[in-house]
Parts: structure tokens; C-alpha cells; sequence
């Protein structure tokens, strides 16, 4: 790639928005025009939640036609199964927070359980696969030893799943990255009632995932879409 090109729901770079809560980026390289040149790669950046996730997916996908979607982002992890700080390569996510009363949760949930690949990079013991869970919520402590075993996740967040979907829906290929903020366990977690020491999480994993990116050259997996 020739240069980055970073943009920001407000314009202003991704340095300058250290004091916000950033949960996730998509990335793309685009195809031509003369703010995107051929080479360059937007980062959106948009607040939480599954509706601006799938909103700002399909934004994206129908405005540049990209060929992969690459999002980062933060995620709080359950204990005993991950540790502060780890990275998630995310194989598959699933969307837990519906409660269908008129037919089946679980046949809802499954349609909404999407199957990712994860980009080849070195693995190691901060660096897993593994499933996510999403809902509009922050994890509820009582809730993770049915997460864990019925889906075998790990850490939960609250957009991967509605991205995965939208990627899928307009057969876009799709990596999704998360890094480990905090840890909740049955008394909940260092974050909640703690947005402050959130956002400073949030700040260190950020920046190992841009790290990470660039380090392993995930971004040349990025290739040139139609750039409507």
C-alpha cells in the first residue's frame, strides 16, 4: 500500500479521538476516486451497539464494494476462560440477546450465527480463536457459564455479530479482531460503573491492534473494490 487514509465518522483522524470510546473500525482498500486512491484505507470508526454496527457495514459495503472488511475492537472477556489483554481472531459469532416468544430462540439465533474466516497470523498464547457473543448489553455475570458452554465463546461484545451478518448477507468477506479490555466474573468487572478506566483500556488495545495489523500485514489482504 501506498499511504494510509484514515476517516472518521466527524472527520477528524483516529489520533485524535484517544478521549472517545472507539469500539470498533472497518477497514477496506479502495478502489479509485480522489479522496480514496487506489492503495489508500478508510477507517470508520462508530459508536457501540448492533444498529450503527450494521448500519455503518452496509454503508461501507455499498459504497466502495469492498472485496474484505477487516474490524477491530474491544470486548470484555470471561474469566477463567481469557485474560486481560488477549487478542480474539473471531471464527464465528452469535447474537444471544434475542427472545423470541412467538417460535424458537434458538432457530433465530442460529440464523443470525454467522462462520468467519480469520486472517493467517502467528499465534501464540495471547493471540486465540475463538467464538463471540454479541447483544446490545454489557455482559451480565449471571449469564457467561451458559454463554461459555452453550457456545462456546469466550468474551462477548456488542457489535461483531451484526457486522458478520450484514458481511455475509452481501457475500463481502469479513475478519473481525477483538482485544480483551476487562474481565467479568460473577461479581461483574473492573469496567462497569468505570467508563474512564474503560476508555484507557480501550486506548492500550487499540494500539495493539493497529499494531497488530500492520505488523503482520493483515492490510495487504485488503484488495481494491469497484469504489462506487
Amino acid at each position: 500500500m501506498s499511504s494510509l487514509f484514515r476517516r472518521t465518522r466527524n472527520g477528524k483522524p483516529l489520533k485524535k479521538l484517544r478521549n472517545r470510546k472507539i469500539r470498533s473500525i472497518v477497514h477496506r482498500r479502495t478502489g479509485s476516486g480522489s479522496a480514496n486512491d487506489t492503495g489508500r484505507i478508510p477507517w470508520y470508526s462508530f459508536t457501540g451497539g448492533k444498529i450503527d454496527a450494521a448500519g455503518s457495514a452496509q454503508y461501507v459495503i455499498d459504497t466502495f464494494s469492498p472485496g474484505l472488511i477487516v474490524n477491530i475492537g474491544t470486548a470484555g472477556g470471561f474469566h477463567g476462560a481469557v485474560n486481560k489483554g488477549d487478542i480474539i481472531l473471531v471464527d464465528k459469532t452469535i447474537t444471544y440477546d434475542i427472545h423470541e416468544r412467538m417460535g424458537d430462540s434458538e432457530e433465530a439465533i442460529a440464523y443470525y450465527s454467522t462462520d468467519l474466516e480469520c486472517p493467517s497470523i502467528k499465534m501464540d498464547d495471547r493471540i486465540r480463536k475463538s467464538a463471540m457473543v454479541s447483544a446490545d448489553q454489557d455482559l451480565d455475570p449471571l449469564r457467561i457459564p451458559h454463554l461459555r458452554k452453550h457456545y462456546n465463546a469466550i468474551a462477548g461484545d456488542w457489535e461483531s455479530s451484526a457486522i458478520a451478518h450484514v458481511a455475509k448477507k452481501n457475500k463481502t468477506r469479513c475478519y473481525i479482531i477483538r482485544g480483551i479490555t476487562d474481565i467479568v466474573d460473577k461479581t461483574g468487572s473492573e469496567a462497569y460503573g468505570n467508563i474512564q478506566g474503560f476508555e484507557k483500556e480501550s486506548r492500550v488495545i487499540m494500539e495493539k491492534l493497529v499494531s497488530l495489523l500492520e505488523g503482520e500485514g493483515i492490510l495487504n489482504h485488503i484488495e481494491p473494490g469497484s469504489g462506487k
